[in-house]
């Protein structure tokens, strides 16, 4: 029995997260488990038991109202954000309700497509929808199998599906048309067709889109791969609307400019990145322009805010190591799955996380899957790489007043495990120091 005063936000932070989440794990690993040896009944009968843990509606809530990138916009109710108060009655009514509730309207907003035509459908889920990918899975399931071959006793399918989105590669005596065919009737069967405007028949040699990047076989024979032009413009558009807002700081700009450039670039640290070299020299310099402008700012200072805003991201082309189609991050290997993860971080936070044996300073418990990690320095002053440190990204903290005395510098928040005193202020952070016996 859990309890609380929901007066105070101190309940909510002292809960046991720590502890939520070891429990999640453990089912999430006995579903894998179950699935994996094809006992279906069983995982059906965990996937229930998740849906009654405390555990799993504790953290679902923290998910949702804390943790998301979109926590800031409002639904269809026009909240924001909840009270702490506001927390524990969403749980106590899923625990109430957990199987008999119904889901508030969704706002209908046309989205334009790429052509500029703007098409709402009269059935289906919304596009965007977080049910939409494993529907589409479901529907297209099996239409691999259209265009197979067998080499060596083994079959081979070359063709490449993310959800709605496919390519299928062709030989020189295959019949391109025939195999479209079979494809539109494979969709009508399910009340679906091939839309005309985006299915295109081409050349390996004269390059097409997909997912983002442009593939293309040059002369030579040698496969290439590039960000394409639609995705590049979306990219550089969306950094000219920081760097040209006047509302914004420099040193705004900088933090808001991070994270895109750095998603941008490990999105695609497995391209050709030669194109666009030469128009990130421009972004950048531009940037620097503007930071240069205020007083405030030297030509040092503001080189120190370019690399904050433009991170250098490792480029590694054709180096992506593929996954098996049975492993997962709940297959127990979590020391790989850690590794993995620390892929997309580099300089300090890559070393720290190495130094860390990829485990969290203040929770002990590995970063696995998308977990975001945030990179603190344990000493205001000391900023050398021996006093670096990285916690979980979550948002529950407060510093004691000892640590207040000792300077200690929280960029970023941390995990509510060994938060045990200060105040009641978000956005604060406390430091658990490296020799802790939670590693």
């Amino acid at each position: 029995m859990i309890r609380h005063s929901r007066h105070t936000s101190e309940s909510w932070r002292a809960l046991p997260w720590k502890k939520f989440r070891r429990n999640l794990f453990r089912l999430q690993k006995r579903v894998y488990k179950a699935v994996l040896v094809g006992d279906k009944r069983k995982a059906r009968s965990l996937q229930k038991l998740i849906l009654k843990s405390t555990s799993a509606r504790f953290l679902a809530i923290r998910q949702v109202s804390q943790l998301n990138a979109g926590k800031k916009t409002a639904g269809i109710d026009g909240k924001k954000s909840l009270s702490f108060e506001e927390r524990f009655n969403l749980e106590e009514l899923l625990r109430m309700n957990s199987g008999n509730w119904k889901h508030q309207g969704l706002r209908e907003i046309p989205i334009p497509k790429k052509d500029g035509t703007t098409r709402i459908p009269r059935t289906g889920t919304p596009q965007g929808g977080v049910v939409s990918p494993i529907l589409a899975n479901i529907a297209l399931n099996g239409i691999e199998s259209i265009h197979r071959s067998k080499a060596k006793g083994q079959i081979i399918e070359p063709s490449v599906r993310y959800a709605d989105d496919m390519v299928i590669i062709l030989k020189p005596k295959d019949n391109a048309i025939e195999i479209l065919e079979r494809i539109s009737e494979f969709l009508s069967k399910r009340g679906m067709q091939v839309s005309q405007k985006k299915t295109k028949i081409t050349a390996a040699t004269d390059g097409f889109d997909f997912l983002g990047w442009h593939f293309k076989v040059q002369k030579n024979g040698k496969f290439k791969s590039t960000p394409s032009v639609d995705n590049f413009k979306a990219f550089r558009k969306k950094v000219k609307h920081i760097v040209n807002n006047s509302n914004y700081g420099s040193i705004v700009k900088a933090q808001k400019l991070s994270p895109i450039v750095r998603g941008w670039r490990n999105y695609h640290k497995f391209c050709k990145m030669d194109g666009s070299k030469h128009s990130l020299w421009f972004l950048n310099h531009r940037t620097y322009t503007v930071f240069t402008k205020e007083s405030k700012h030297t030509r040092q200072s503001s080189e120190k805010l370019i690399k904050r805003a433009f991170p250098l991201v490792p480029n590694s082309e054709n180096k992506h190591v593929m996954v098996q189609g049975i492993k997962s991050p709940y297959d127990g290997n979590l020391t790989c799955w850690s590794k993995r993860n620390s892929k997309l971080y580099d300089g300090h936070t890559s070393k720290a996380l190495t130094k860390q044996n990829h485990k969290c300073a203040s929770c002990g418990l590995k970063f696995i899957g998308e977990e975001r990690v945030h990179l603190h320095h344990r000493d205001e002053i000391m900023t050398t790489g021996n006093q670096i440190i990285l916690k979980h990204y979550i948002v529950m903290p407060r510093l004691s007043a000892y640590e207040q005395n000792r300077k200690v510098r929280t960029s970023g928040a941390v995990c509510s495990e060994s938060c045990t005193h200060g105040s009641n202020r978000e956005g604060r952070g406390i430091i658990s120091p490296l020799d802790s016996n939670l590693r």
